[in-house]
Formats: structure tokens, C-alpha cells, sequence
């Protein structure tokens, strides 16, 4: 079983796998994530409670998740070097993923959100959590990394660059959903009709 180790990308970022008590954080970037993209916050159904349920009380967990960790290394001056130092670490991105299998290509990696905070994009450290989700997916041997990105996210070109394919463009795939009202709905009229 592959064990991803820490990235530093450098004295003030860390990429490490998210744990039980980051889900708050967590919670808070993907309503992050939801408002740059222009959804509106009802649609988030989920509580950082669930995250915790569902990514560190199950076997399997049902997502993993990789973090950016910014540290902010303070020297405190009390008339002069006094030695102190205050660390103050908040989260600043997240990759949050999990494992599929397809019929045609064996097992595949999901890549569910993918954010940085405005304020640290453009140091290179969104590559570098690219990067660590690649190498994941080539360590679990995976046939692929899957994701959905909303159109006209400038997000588009840095996926291009790496190589991905638009399949809706060049395969004709559409991705369908039905939400878990219409799921209960479709469930109820099966036993309606004795199925």
C-alpha cells in the first residue's frame, strides 16, 4: 500500500494527507472553492462531522485528501532577539480524491476539488500538489486521474498543459447526476410498482 510522505515546497508550505482534525479547515475551502466558482453556498450539504465520518471512520475511507499547509514563522522581538518563536499554521489548499474503477480501463483516480487560496496561487505550489496527486495515481497504479472542471474556469489551462483531454470535446462523453431527491423518488416508484 503506497504511504505518500510529506512535500515541502518550501520553508513556509507543507503538502501532507489531511487529518481527522483539518475537516473544519477543509470544510471552510470548499465553500471557498464553491463561491469562486459561483455556486451558491446551499448547494454544500456537507458538514465537516461527515468529512470526519466518511474519511477516517470507514474502511475503506470513501475520499482522501492532501492539504496545503502554510506556516507563518514569526520571531518575536522583545527588546532584541529573545529566541521565541511563533508558529502560526493555517490550511491554504486541498486536493481532495478518491479511487473509481471503470469497466474499460481498471482502477482510476478521481480528483474531486482541486484549490489554492487566491492569495497563494502563483508560487508554484498548486503544481506541486498537482504533482503529488500524479504521483499517487501512478504509484496505485492507476490507468488514469479523472475530473470535472466548470467551463470557463482559467483552471482549463493548467490541466491542458499537462496533457489533459477535454472528453466532451474529443470522446463526446456527457456526465450525468441524479441528485439524492430524484434517487429517492425513482426508489419509492420501484416499490410502488413491486420491483
Amino acid at each position: 500500500m503506497f504511504k505518500f510522505e510529506d512535500v515541502k515546497v518550501s520553508d513556509n508550505y507543507v503538502i501532507r494527507e489531511a487529518r481527522r482534525n483539518d475537516c473544519e479547515q477543509i470544510r471552510e475551502m470548499i465553500k471557498d472553492l464553491a463561491e469562486v466558482l459561483g455556486v451558491s453556498q446551499d448547494q454544500i450539504k456537507l458538514d465537516a462531522k461527515t468529512l470526519e465520518v466518511h474519511g477516517f471512520d470507514t474502511t475503506p475511507p470513501a475520499f482522501k485528501c492532501l492539504v496545503v499547509e502554510y506556516t507563518n514563522h514569526r520571531t518575536n522581538l522583545n527588546n532584541g532577539f529573545d529566541g521565541n518563536q511563533n508558529n502560526n499554521s493555517t490550511l491554504v489548499g486541498y486536493a481532495f480524491f478518491f479511487f473509481t474503477f471503470s469497466s474499460w480501463c481498471g482502477r482510476e483516480l478521481f480528483l474531486e476539488d482541486f484549490y489554492i487560496e487566491k492569495e497563494h496561487q502563483s508560487k508554484g505550489i498548486g503544481s506541486k500538489l498537482f504533482d503529488s496527486i500524479v504521483e499517487i495515481a501512478v504509484k496505485t497504479d492507476c490507468s488514469n486521474l479523472a475530473f470535472l472542471v466548470i467551463d470557463g474556469n482559467p483552471v482549463n489551462a493548467f490541466y491542458k498543459r499537462r496533457g489533459a483531454v477535454n472528453q466532451t470535446k474529443e470522446d463526446k462523453f456527457h456526465y450525468y447526476l441524479i441528485e439524492h431527491e430524484q434517487l429517492n423518488k425513482l426508489q419509492q416508484k420501484n416499490k410502488i410498482n413491486g420491483k
